[in-house]
């Protein structure tokens, strides 16, 4: 009998710790730390234009001077536009043409070529951009709020400056009530598996 209580207790326990995790897992997601004035800004692909806008909003109030992005792999198909002249702007030059009619200088928006398909590989191409120039110390990384942890973890592993991780406050996601929307949902879901995924497998490059 005595046995079964116990049993029963610790069960109890580790439901409510189950319950606990879950409901802490959109917050632990989320990174929003005190910015500083730096000299660039990345913003991250993906969410337009919620995190371009974030990131004119810094520039315009001198927060930084330089707006580093990467060009994103293109889907499948886009070679048989390309074979035929047409063109398609991809994301970074959209966010490029969003940020110049914005009122940022041409001059100041950086475009690094290599075609990302993943937050590591962003890491990797700003930072081959950025070697063999002047230590670069802080660097501001403006992406999704859920999408912010992961970030600023990668791409602490790859660059040798500090990460100030500053996410978009265009888009509302909320890590307190992130069940009560199907999209919030997702977005969790998708970013721990992407997270252990990262952990697993893409940090060795397999």
């Amino acid at each position: 009998m005595l046995k079964r209580k116990k049993f029963w207790v610790i069960l109890g326990l580790i439901l409510v710790l189950v319950l606990v995790l879950a409901w802490q897992a959109g917050v632990f997601l989320v990174r929003e730390d005190a910015v500083i004035p730096v000299e660039y800004g990345v913003v991250l692909i993906g969410h337009f234009p919620a995190r371009i806008l974030h990131g004119v909003d810094l520039y315009r109030e001198g927060i930084l001077e330089k707006i580093l992005m990467v060009s994103p792999s293109r889907g499948q198909g886009h070679e048989f536009l390309q074979e035929r002249g047409i063109y398609t702007p991809d994301e970074a030059n959209l966010s490029r043409e969003v940020a110049i009619r914005l009122g940022v200088n041409p001059a100041d928006i950086i475009i690094v070529p290599g075609g990302a398909d993943s937050t590591r590989q962003e890491a990797l191409l700003i930072a081959g951009h950025l070697d063999g120039q002047e230590r670069v110390e802080e660097i501001i990384l403006i992406t999704s709020p859920s999408h912010s942890r992961r970030a600023a973890f990668i791409f602490a592993r790859v660059l040798s400056g500090d990460i100030i991780s500053s996410p978009t406050s265009y888009e509302d996601f909320s890590g307190h009530r992130w069940w009560e929307r199907r999209d919030w949902a997702r977005q969790v879901v998708l970013e721990y598996q992407k997270f252990l995924h990262f952990l697993l497998w893409e940090r060795f490059g397999l």
